[in-house]
């Protein structure tokens, strides 16, 4: 009976021990986790943080766009007017020149010379 009592101690305290050591190895298992863990959250506010810049350099990109589109518009205004000017320019010129006759059109270029009489 004493040699039953002494096996059943000797396995309650290796059983024991087991359970202790297989605990440690629990905690330090967790803790490698939570470290790991840790790291991704920050790789995760680093990855936010790049898209914000992303964001705000695309925001800047569609604001600069926009401004030289309007930039655009207005000079093929002007191209446009200046080209309207050349062409009453012409017209004027057309006109006034004894040499042209009358019947060039809306070319905007100087009409053939009028044959002298």
């Amino acid at each position: 009976m004493i040699a039953l009592l002494v096996i059943v101690a000797i396995m309650y305290l290796v059983t024991s021990r087991r359970r202790a050591a297989q605990a440690q190895v629990d905690r330090e298992r967790a803790a490698d986790l939570r470290s790991e863990a840790e790291a991704r959250g920050l790789d995760a506010l680093d990855r936010e943080a790049e898209a914000a810049r992303a964001d705000a350099d695309a925001q800047q990109a569609r604001a600069t766009a926009e401004r030289l589109s309007r930039e655009s518009e207005i000079r093929h205004t002007d191209a446009d007017t200046l080209r309207s000017e050349a062409e009453q320019t012409y017209k004027r010129a057309d006109t006034i020149d004894p040499d042209v006759d009358g019947s060039a059109g809306d070319t905007g270029q100087p009409s053939a010379p009028k044959a002298p009489q």
